[in-house]
């Protein structure tokens, strides 16, 4: 499976681990160019449930739980996508290195919640994990709890 949408940030950090700053601008600004963010989510769109069941099992070795899209992907059935899911999304990308490249410019991008909304928001979270019968990931745990 050719991954032509990643950045390569990420797994060329965890090589480079002694790299000087100067190298590590450099090869960010490589990446950079190299991210397509329309083909990194058109891949996970376009995963199998079974595929699913590995970028869980890799994520949560990598200490992201994001059992979530499997319940999402039987709800929304063709109309998935990962894109509308921050705590799915966020994780995936933190993990390719590209969490930066994504969000830059982006309107829509991570966000802080305040009053109501953030109450709101917590209960249909709560809501939400409860009926899935999952734990809160760590990422709304994160944005909307601290």
């Amino acid at each position: 499976m050719s991954n032509d949408w990643s950045s390569g940030y990420q797994a060329w950090l965890d090589a480079h681990p002694d790299a000087d700053m100067d190298t590590k601008m450099k090869v960010y600004n490589q990446c950079w160019g190299r991210f397509d963010s329309d083909k990194f989510c058109e891949h996970y769109n376009n995963l199998s449930v079974e595929e699913w069941e590995d970028v869980i099992v890799d994520m949560m070795n990598k200490g992201y739980d994001i059992r979530s899209v499997l319940c999402y992907k039987k709800r929304d059935g063709l109309d998935f996508d990962v894109s509308h899911y921050d705590e799915i999304l966020d994780p995936l990308l933190v993990v390719d290195g590209s969490k930066d490249f994504f969000y830059f410019g982006m309107l829509d991008g991570p966000y802080a919640i305040f009053g109501q909304e953030k109450l709101d928001m917590q209960k249909s979270v709560v809501d939400r994990y409860k009926q899935f019968e999952l734990p809160i990931p760590q990422y709304w745990r994160n944005l909307l709890w601290t």
